[in-house]
């Protein structure tokens, strides 16, 4: 047996890590006390070793397993009651899948002390990982009521908490708070970015104001790409419907592999509740893998040309595609990958056109074509954004919306 084998090893030698990090799991189900020792062994090598991502996964297995949050309290001392340690935890074990798991630790350390603004952000993100946006914001907005006096120089929320009751969606009277700082290099870099998308596309649209339980939608679900065309009424089979966006924050479609346990697929599977089944639903994935992962890939050798990674995260795409129409009926259709971004354009291009030739192929998808009709070849033979879908520098403009509507007025009903 190799539990036998383990321990002959570890009588050797206490402190060998990769036989201990094997040792552990199957120690784990012999028993409670078993249990305890196996889940010390496992958070010992996880605080010894922070980034290990062998670890971690073997760590986020034992805090899975039924009570194991309690056996973690149990033989965390006082890790226990220490935000840092806990802060830690949970995000070691998000970072392997354990949402809800991860939720609960920073639950525990929110309530620890309620007054300290990085523990309270960490643990409204995981939230937000599981769908209770809503509940993130009550916690900020008790934060500010409760905390009045928390300040930053002379700013304090007492300021911000008088602010917000003149928030409007007619007008974004945050922007000027804004306006000239360097929000993009502090910690809440990803916060700013998603307010400049959103204050800008306020300015764009108007009449906003409708019945959601009135409304027929057409739902498209993706990354920030998403945002530009939210809740704008489009003609679709005959019928005004209105996009419904289904966020899902910093999803790469290789993140929805099979085999991933990256927090952001559990993200985009959590996203993906509010859609009914046979929904008419634009999926729009693959700008954050063109932009952050695919020529990595290439020139660490993991790939022989970048064709070839294409090629891997569109089987990769088509394979979740076919699923979703296998378990929801849905009538899908696909969003090429916006190519905003001069550095990745031809890459992004070159993504598009391969994807598009794969689902033509498919019986259970269709293919929106519309995203040569967002750019130009300039003088330097060069593929251009023309001026008119220029928004953020990130995003393209939601008059898009409009080309989106044509093409999914040709596609020919699944």
């Amino acid at each position: 047996m190799a539990i036998v084998l383990l321990q002959g090893i570890l009588r050797q030698d206490k402190t060998f890590v990769d036989a201990l990090v094997e040792y552990a799991p199957l120690l784990y189900p012999l028993g409670p006390a078993q249990s305890e020792e196996a889940m010390t062994i496992l958070l010992t090598l996880l605080a010894n070793d922070k980034d290990n991502s062998y670890i971690r996964e073997k760590f986020t297995w034992a805090v899975q397993q039924p009570d194991g949050l309690k056996i973690l309290k149990s033989v965390a001392g006082k890790a226990w009651s220490d935000i840092a340690s806990l802060v830690f935890m949970a995000t070691s074990v998000r970072e392997c899948g354990g949402v809800d798991e991860a939720v609960s630790i920073m639950e525990h350390a929110y309530d620890l002390k309620k007054s300290d603004p990085h523990t309270l952000l960490t643990y409204v993100h995981m939230l937000e990982l599981i769908g209770k946006q809503d509940i993130g914001i009550q916690l900020i907005k008790k934060y500010l009521e409760d905390f009045p006096d928390m300040a930053i120089g002379n700013f304090t929320c007492r300021n911000l908490h008088n602010f917000t009751k003149f928030l409007s969606t007619e007008k974004f009277s945050a922007d000027p708070i804004s306006v000239n700082k360097d929000l993009h290099l502090t910690n809440i870099r990803n916060e700013a970015a998603y307010f400049t998308c959103i204050s800008k596309v306020m300015k764009t649209k108007h009449n906003l104001q409708f019945d959601l339980e009135k409304e027929k939608f057409i739902y498209l679900v993706g990354d920030s790409h998403c945002i530009t065309s939210a809740w704008q009424h489009i003609k679709f089979k005959e019928e005004t419907v209105t996009i419904h966006p289904v966020l899902s924050t910093g999803t790469k479609i290789w993140h929805l592999r099979e085999e991933s346990q990256f927090y952001p697929k559990i993200n985009f599977y959590n996203a993906i509740k509010v859609i009914p089944d046979n929904a008419a639903v634009m999926l729009c994935f693959g700008e954050i893998d063109c932009r952050e992962a695919l020529l990595l890939c290439v020139e660490k050798a993991k790939y022989d040309s970048i064709e070839e990674a294409i090629d891997k995260v569109i089987d990769i795409y088509i394979e979740v595609i076919k699923d979703l129409y296998k378990k929801y009926n849905w009538n899908i259709y696909i969003h090429p990958v916006m190519p905003v971004l001069d550095i990745t354009r031809s890459l992004v291009m070159q993504f598009n056109l391969r994807l598009k030739h794969r689902i033509k192929k498919e019986s259970t998808m269709r293919w929106l074509q519309f995203v040569d009709e967002l750019l130009y070849t300039n003088e330097d033979n060069s593929l251009v954004l023309k001026d008119c879908y220029k928004f953020d520098g990130t995003h393209v403009h939601p008059r898009y919306t409009a080309l989106l509507e044509t093409s999914l007025r040709t596609c020919t009903d699944l």
